[in-house]
Order: C-alpha cells, then sequence, then structure tokens
C-alpha cells in the first residue's frame, strides 16, 4: 500500500517499468505460450500497482470508497484479518492530516500514530479504536457474529 508522496513516485516509476518490460518482451523471439505467461504475470503486477496508486490519489482528493474501506476492515476479505492501519491511512490522507497532526489532535506523539498504521501492529483496544477513527470523522461499530 502506498503511505506517502514518495512511495506514490516509486511506485509509478515501478508502473512505467512495468510498461516497458512488456513492450520489450512483445518483440522477444520466444515462444508465444511462454511469452504468454511472463506477459500475464506482468500485466497483473501492473493492474495491482495502477489500482495502489488510484485509491492514493483518490484519498489525496478527499475520498475512500465504501467498498475499499469494507475490503480492508472485513476479516472475511482481508486475509483472514482487518487491515486497520491500511485504512487509518488513507481516511487520514482523505482527511489532509499528517501523523503529527492526527496525534496531536489525540493527544499522543507522531510515533505512536506511525505505529498504529504499521501493517504487522495488533495492539489496537476496542478505546484507541474508538479514538482512532472518530477523529478520522468516522464511527466504529463493532459486530459479533456466533461462529457456526
Amino acid at each position: 500500500m502506498i503511505r506517502n508522496k514518495s512511495q506514490r513516485d516509486l511506485t509509478l516509476r515501478e508502473i512505467a517499468s512495468l510498461k516497458g518490460r512488456l513492450a520489450d518482451l512483445r518483440k522477444r523471439e520466444i515462444r508465444k505460450e511462454l511469452r504468454d505467461l511472463q506477459a500475464s504475470s506482468l500485466r497483473k503486477m501492473l493492474r495491482e500497482l495502477e489500482n495502489q496508486v488510484r485509491v492514493y490519489r483518490e484519498a489525496e482528493r478527499g475520498r475512500v470508497s465504501h467498498a475499499v474501506l469494507a475490503r480492508l476492515l472485513s476479516p472475511m476479505q482481508a486475509a483472514g484479518r482487518p487491515r486497520i492501519g491500511e485504512a487509518m491511512v488513507l481516511l487520514r490522507l482523505a482527511r489532509g492530516m499528517t501523523q503529527a497532526e492526527l496525534a496531536r489532535k489525540l493527544g499522543t506523539r507522531r510515533e505512536v500514530i506511525a505505529r498504529w498504521e504499521r501493517e504487522d501492529y495488533e495492539g489496537y483496544t476496542l478505546e484507541s479504536l474508538q479514538r482512532i477513527f472518530e477523529a478520522l470523522g468516522c464511527r466504529l461499530a463493532l459486530r459479533v457474529r456466533v461462529a457456526g
């Protein structure tokens, strides 16, 4: 996931590189099956990176789609675990806030926000999540389902 302008620029360079590799692949004299397989892999990577840039740019413009948030926050759609940090980054960007500004609003340090936004962070409490999402202009709703 793209988290800042520097990463966005790096991703745009990688997209250009992948497009160049695709163009070069078309010129190579290799078996059609092999070329198609390689091209398919490159196109898949290209689509994923272009989607990341699209989502980041939408957030920069102040928009985060409900579908993107649902995909990030639903354990069923997010490989078994909600990606809360990624949702926080997008919502913060959409609100035009830096980590430092969000930290001030929550009465904490920027380093705490950076930790909360990490992909591998799992130490959220319900209280902290409620405060975070309220500061980002959202309402936290908890749903419990009986397993089975």
